[in-house]
């Protein structure tokens, strides 16, 4: 794990996973984001000094957007189940990159709920013929369009202990422990 669990946690946390969650639900929920986004352009230039409501998904996507990394993608693949299978599909979908093809490939198998938003992300990021299968590109192509001119910003992830941080924390706690047991009974 390479960012803390409660740090990605957080940084999801705004997601609405269960209207995402079906593909017609989510199709309908991306066409209204990007009207939104649309009609509230001169809010959404305004960000982050200034905030709208119905702009929340956009600044959600930005703040993922802003941070994303191979590392991110992984910790999102490997540790975050279902919720961090869809996101991570979403967001390689929603940047673009197709640096971020095979993690999003290699999770394809791990949670058939999701199945549909890892298809998508594939067909986008690798801009094969099968996009015409999924009505949800355009919004996601016209979601990264509104949300290109907005700055990167600075999302705080922590950085997960190493495994000999662990091991070192765990020895001065069992050292503690230990030494207040041989000072009680002498």
């Amino acid at each position: 794990m390479h960012y803390l669990f409660a740090d990605i946690h957080r940084l999801m946390s705004g997601v609405p996973f269960t209207v995402l969650a079906k593909p017609k639900s989510a199709l309908h929920f991306l066409m209204s984001r990007v009207e939104a986004g649309d009609e509230l352009s001169h809010f959404l230039a305004e960000y982050p000094r200034l905030r709208c409501e119905p702009l929340d998904f956009h600044y959600v996507c930005q703040q993922s957007l802003s941070v994303l990394t191979n590392d991110l993608m992984a910790d999102l693949l490997q540790y975050h189940a279902g919720h961090g299978i869809f996101w991570a599909a979403f967001l390689g979908a929603l940047s673009g990159d197709s640096s971020y093809l095979a993690p999003v490939l290699a999770a394809r198998a791990t949670d058939p709920h999701y199945q549909w938003v890892v298809d998508l992300a594939v067909a986008i990021l690798t801009s094969t013929n099968e996009n015409a299968s999924f009505p949800h590109r355009k919004p996601i192509i016209r979601l990264r369009e509104q949300l290109q001119p907005l700055p990167l910003l600075e999302v705080r992830l922590r950085r997960a202990p190493s495994q000999a941080e662990h091991a070192a924390a765990a020895a001065h706690v069992r050292s503690a422990y230990q030494s207040r047991l041989n000072t009680q009974n002498p």
